[in-house]
Protein backbone atom coordinates (compact mmCIF):
# COMPACT_ATOMS: atom_id res chain seq x y z
CA UNK A 1 0.00 0.00 0.00
CA UNK A 2 1.28 3.18 -0.89
CA UNK A 3 1.42 6.01 1.97
CA UNK A 4 0.33 8.87 -0.21
CA UNK A 5 -3.20 6.79 -1.86
CA UNK A 6 -5.54 8.74 -0.43
CA UNK A 7 -8.17 9.48 -2.98
CA UNK A 8 -11.33 11.22 -2.52
CA UNK A 9 -14.22 11.65 -4.86
CA UNK A 10 -15.44 15.07 -6.05
CA UNK A 11 -17.98 15.60 -8.94
CA UNK A 12 -14.78 16.41 -10.86
CA UNK A 13 -13.52 12.19 -10.02
CA UNK A 14 -11.56 11.00 -7.81
CA UNK A 15 -8.62 13.11 -6.52
CA UNK A 16 -5.65 13.09 -3.91
CA UNK A 17 -7.36 13.55 -0.70
CA UNK A 18 -5.94 17.16 1.48
CA UNK A 19 -3.00 16.55 3.59
CA UNK A 20 -3.96 18.63 6.57
CA UNK A 21 -1.78 18.51 10.30
CA UNK A 22 -3.89 15.66 11.64
CA UNK A 23 -3.30 13.89 8.37
CA UNK A 24 0.20 14.40 8.37
CA UNK A 25 0.53 13.02 11.98
CA UNK A 26 -1.45 10.07 10.94
CA UNK A 27 0.75 9.14 8.24
CA UNK A 28 3.75 9.63 10.40
CA UNK A 29 2.57 7.53 12.95
CA UNK A 30 1.74 4.97 10.55
CA UNK A 31 5.40 5.09 9.03
CA UNK A 32 6.78 4.76 12.42
CA UNK A 33 4.41 1.73 13.12
CA UNK A 34 5.80 -0.25 10.76
CA UNK A 35 9.46 0.95 11.08
CA UNK A 36 9.09 0.10 14.65
CA UNK A 37 10.27 3.33 16.21
CA UNK A 38 9.93 5.13 18.66
CA UNK A 39 7.69 2.20 20.17
CA UNK A 40 9.12 -1.40 18.86
CA UNK A 41 6.03 -3.86 17.76
CA UNK A 42 6.38 -5.20 21.34
CA UNK A 43 5.89 -2.13 22.95
CA UNK A 44 3.36 -0.83 20.29
CA UNK A 45 1.57 -4.20 21.54
CA UNK A 46 2.62 -3.88 25.48
CA UNK A 47 -0.43 -2.62 27.84
CA UNK A 48 2.19 -1.29 30.32
CA UNK A 49 5.81 0.24 29.46
CA UNK A 50 8.24 0.75 31.34
CA UNK A 51 8.19 4.03 32.70
CA UNK A 52 12.37 4.41 32.37
CA UNK A 53 11.74 3.63 28.88
CA UNK A 54 9.83 6.18 27.92
CA UNK A 55 12.17 8.93 29.63
CA UNK A 56 15.37 7.34 27.87
CA UNK A 57 13.44 7.47 24.44
CA UNK A 58 11.94 11.43 25.64
CA UNK A 59 15.64 12.28 26.16
CA UNK A 60 16.79 10.96 22.68
CA UNK A 61 13.95 12.54 21.19
CA UNK A 62 13.94 15.72 22.30
CA UNK A 63 17.91 15.91 21.88
CA UNK A 64 16.70 14.82 18.12
CA UNK A 65 14.48 17.78 18.03
CA UNK A 66 16.85 20.23 19.27
CA UNK A 67 19.68 18.95 16.22
CA UNK A 68 16.69 19.66 13.93
CA UNK A 69 16.12 23.10 14.82
CA UNK A 70 19.75 23.94 14.68
CA UNK A 71 19.73 22.59 11.22
CA UNK A 72 16.78 24.40 10.45
CA UNK A 73 18.56 27.66 12.22
CA UNK A 74 21.95 26.84 9.72
CA UNK A 75 19.67 27.07 6.69
CA UNK A 76 19.27 30.77 7.34
CA UNK A 77 21.61 34.04 7.94
CA UNK A 78 20.80 33.69 11.62
CA UNK A 79 24.57 35.49 12.55
CA UNK A 80 23.83 39.06 13.79
CA UNK A 81 27.74 39.99 13.82
CA UNK A 82 27.70 39.13 10.08
CA UNK A 83 26.27 41.00 6.85
CA UNK A 84 22.65 40.10 6.14
CA UNK A 85 23.58 38.58 3.03
CA UNK A 86 26.35 36.96 3.95
CA UNK A 87 24.85 33.60 2.69
CA UNK A 88 21.89 32.61 0.83
CA UNK A 89 18.77 31.41 2.98
CA UNK A 90 17.99 27.48 1.73
CA UNK A 91 14.66 27.70 1.42
CA UNK A 92 14.13 23.61 -0.27
CA UNK A 93 16.32 22.77 2.98
CA UNK A 94 14.49 24.67 5.09
CA UNK A 95 11.11 22.76 4.42
CA UNK A 96 13.44 19.51 4.59
CA UNK A 97 14.68 20.65 8.09
CA UNK A 98 10.84 21.56 8.93
CA UNK A 99 9.94 17.72 7.98
CA UNK A 100 12.22 16.11 9.81
CA UNK A 101 11.22 17.95 13.12
CA UNK A 102 7.54 17.25 12.54
CA UNK A 103 8.95 13.46 12.57
CA UNK A 104 10.93 13.53 15.60
CA UNK A 105 7.55 15.50 17.28
CA UNK A 106 5.40 12.77 15.93
CA UNK A 107 7.29 10.59 17.63
CA UNK A 108 7.46 12.51 20.52
CA UNK A 109 4.06 12.61 20.65
CA UNK A 110 3.76 8.64 19.65
CA UNK A 111 5.96 7.77 22.67
CA UNK A 112 3.65 9.64 25.55
CA UNK A 113 0.72 8.82 24.14
CA UNK A 114 -0.12 12.56 23.06
CA UNK A 115 -3.08 12.72 20.66
CA UNK A 116 -3.15 15.05 18.29
CA UNK A 117 -7.29 15.99 19.57
CA UNK A 118 -5.72 16.66 22.78
CA UNK A 119 -2.67 19.12 21.33
CA UNK A 120 -5.45 20.79 18.81
CA UNK A 121 -7.17 21.73 22.05
CA UNK A 122 -4.13 22.74 23.58
CA UNK A 123 -3.88 25.20 20.57
CA UNK A 124 -7.78 26.45 20.53
CA UNK A 125 -6.61 27.05 24.38
CA UNK A 126 -3.02 28.96 23.74
CA UNK A 127 -4.67 31.03 20.56
CA UNK A 128 -7.64 32.69 23.14
CA UNK A 129 -4.84 33.28 25.76
CA UNK A 130 -2.47 35.16 22.55
CA UNK A 131 -5.53 36.58 20.99
CA UNK A 132 -6.66 38.48 24.74
CA UNK A 133 -2.71 39.18 25.08
CA UNK A 134 -3.25 41.55 22.07
CA UNK A 135 -6.53 43.29 23.33
CA UNK A 136 -4.02 44.01 26.58
CA UNK A 137 -1.27 45.69 24.29
CA UNK A 138 0.88 42.75 24.09
CA UNK A 139 2.10 43.75 20.50
CA UNK A 140 4.97 45.47 18.41
CA UNK A 141 2.85 46.70 16.18
CA UNK A 142 0.21 47.93 18.20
Amino acid sequence: MDWNDDWIETTQGPVRAPLTVMRMFDKIKEYHKELGFPLSKEEQKAIFRDPEAVRLMNNQLIAALHNEVTELQESTPWKPWRPINYKPTGIPNMAEEVVDILFFLGAFMENNELSWERVEKAFRRKMLVNYDRIKLGYSKTR
